[in-house]
C-alpha cells in the first residue's frame, strides 16, 4: 500500500483504476484526496474485485 501512495504523490493522477483488489467488505480502503468507488467478490472472500 505505501508503494500505491507513493506512485499518487508523485504523479497525482486525477483518477485510479485498481483489479484484484481481494478487500472484503468490511476492509477499509481509502486513499486521501480521492473517492472510492469499488467492487467486492460477491461471495465476500478476498479475491478479486476492482476499485476506481
Amino acid at each position: 500500500m505505501s508503494d500505491l501512495k507513493d506512485i499518487l504523490n508523485s504523479y497525482q493522477p486525477a483518477c485510479v483504476a485498481l483489479q484484484e483488489t481481494n478487500l472484503k467488505p468490511e476492509n477499509s480502503f481509502r486513499l486521501h484526496g480521492y473517492t472510492e468507488f469499488r467492487k467486492d467478490h460477491p461471495a465476500h472472500r478476498a479475491s478479486g474485485g476492482v476499485a476506481l
